[in-house]
């Protein structure tokens, strides 16, 4: 019995992830394809190699290999990226010490940007079965399944592809979630007092520089908050626990803004973009239903565990009041305002990568699931999930939904209130969870 415990032991799960993760690591460079996925894609990359071998924010010496509509000048005639400067740094010094580490100067860019997304992920894989590990294991029945519900996070939703394909969106969920992860233990009653600031500190921290990686995140501070005041409602020193967490935070807000004046010339200035309309003024059920139902879009074909996770959210509200406000928050604050946005489909390329930050929340109830039934049910979709995957992997995904496109000219993304208005919703239901589940458009 002893062995056994030993065995299963907290520690050596998890010293086997940390090694599993520290080997992925090591060959990722060898196995990842170097493919541009998107033009944001593109532009990280460029921002990153100025960094690295200018020393400098702007990309004055990279206009031959930018697109025209990419050649964004501030009152300074400089060209600037409009995305925000986390990643891009982050790589940059990744990029610095793998070569100082291995004397391989020929490694392509683009890689080093996908292996520090596909990294992070993964830690944040790690995150996530430690707070499954807190909230539900009192037996190895229990422990496997959080392992399984591990496993399913990690290797059966689009947000795997996404630590790929799309860095920008992956790093902001994955910090988000990290952030998180630092927080919830730091909010536990069971926490050494000694250890309480330190990680409210550190959450601060990696919240922040999510948020100065995709400004977006920040958005998520008054979660955090929430969380805060439900959890540690009778606490000493709390305004004191909860400004240690702000500082972090409010240092990168700043930080952002004097960028974006480093960037324009000006104060009070806006990034140009590429599109002057840019603005949350999509129709809510066109955004909602697109990135639900939509044939290549479909947040639910994709990340299929999300489906179950939703229906046992009641599940976490009985079990952990605090999470379940922080998850309700998270969600809705992503689905309402990028659901509006007027370019809601999230480019050419497939599933919704702006809903991403709140896949993980979404899986956790169903860590609490008791019935056999649905235990198989959670088998099921994470199998199915892996298979959604594979073919991402195994396809040119922007082939796919422009496959999909091409084949039902009357579903495209642009056509949905169409759709709706002429009652062909069903139609549409047909192609994603019909055509889709056989791969009928992943030729």
């Amino acid at each position: 019995m002893q062995i056994k415990k030993k065995f299963f032991s907290k520690s050596l799960i998890l010293s086997i992830l940390l090694v599993a993760i520290i080997f992925l690591h090591t060959i990722l460079a060898s196995i990842l394809p170097a493919r541009f996925e998107s033009g944001d894609t593109f532009e990280l990359v460029i921002q990153m190699q100025s960094l690295v071998f200018n020393g400098k924010i702007f990309l004055d010496k990279y206009h031959e290999e930018l697109p025209k509509e990419r050649k964004l000048r501030g009152t300074h005639g400089r060209i600037y990226s409009k995305y925000s400067l986390g990643l891009p740094l982050l790589s940059a010094i990744y990029f610095k010490i793998y070569r100082l580490l291995t004397h391989n100067k020929d490694i392509f860019p683009l890689t080093i940007l996908q292996i520090t997304s596909v990294l992070i992920f993964f830690i944040s894989g790690i995150c996530f079965w430690l707070i499954l590990q807190k909230l539900n294991c009192t037996n190895y029945t229990n422990l496997y399944f959080n392992l399984l519900l591990t496993f399913g996070f990690l290797f059966s939703t689009i947000a795997n592809y996404y630590s790929y394909g799309w860095p920008g969106n992956s790093v902001e969920a994955s910090l988000i979630f990290i952030s998180f992860t630092l927080f919830f233990f730091g909010c536990d009653k069971n926490t050494k007092e000694n250890h309480v600031s330190t990680l409210l500190f550190i959450s601060g921290i990696i919240l922040g520089f999510a948020g100065f990686s995709r400004s977006f995140a920040f958005i998520t501070v008054p979660a955090f908050i929430i969380y805060f005041v439900l959890t540690m409602p009778t606490m000493k020193m709390n305004l004191r626990r909860i400004t240690l967490f702000l500082l972090p935070v409010i240092f990168f807000i700043i930080l952002h803004f004097v960028v974006i004046f480093y960037k324009l010339g000006e104060w009070g200035g806006r990034y140009s973009t590429y599109a002057s309309f840019e603005n949350f003024d999509t129709p809510f059920y066109i955004g909602f239903l697109g990135s639900l139902l939509w044939p290549g879009k479909s947040f639910i074909f994709f990340s299929p565990l999300v489906i179950l996770g939703v229906c046992l959210i009641y599940k976490l509200y009985k079990n952990h009041k605090a999470l379940f406000f922080f998850s309700v928050y998270i969600s809705l604050v992503y689905i309402i305002l990028m659901s509006k946005w007027w370019a809601w489909w999230s480019g050419s390329d497939i599933g919704q990568r702006f809903w991403v930050p709140i896949i993980p929340f979404l899986i956790i109830p169903i860590a609490f699931l008791k019935s056999k039934c649905l235990k198989a049910i959670t088998h099921l979709l994470i199998i199915f999930g892996v298979i959604v995957q594979f073919q991402l992997y195994h396809n040119f995904p922007r082939g796919i939904s422009e496959s999909i496109s091409e084949q039902n000219p009357l579903y495209r993304e642009t056509d949905v209130a169409r759709v709706v208005s002429e009652g062909r919703l069903f139609n549409v239901i047909k192609l994603t969870f019909w055509d889709m589940v056989f791969f009928k458009n992943c030729k």
